[in-house]
């Protein structure tokens, strides 16, 4: 997901105190980050991950029969 969180460069403390800043002062970003974290999030929930697994598996299991 784009714009869901800020990157900055490792051990770049000025950069991250920028981006803290700025979002401090910034309700709207805060906002937009808020939700979209939100949605991102239900990409990881349990059901989906179980979901990805059982599909992944009954995929293989296909594979294998027919290759058998």
């Amino acid at each position: 997901m784009r714009n869901s969180g800020i990157l900055v460069p490792f051990k770049d403390i000025n950069k991250l105190a920028y981006e803290i800043i700025k979002l401090l002062k910034d309700e709207r970003l805060r906002k937009i980050y808020s939700e979209k974290a939100l949605k991102n999030v239900e990409h990881y929930s349990a059901e989906k991950g179980a979901e990805r697994y059982y599909e992944y598996f009954l995929k293989k299991k296909k594979e294998k029969s027919n290759h058998a």
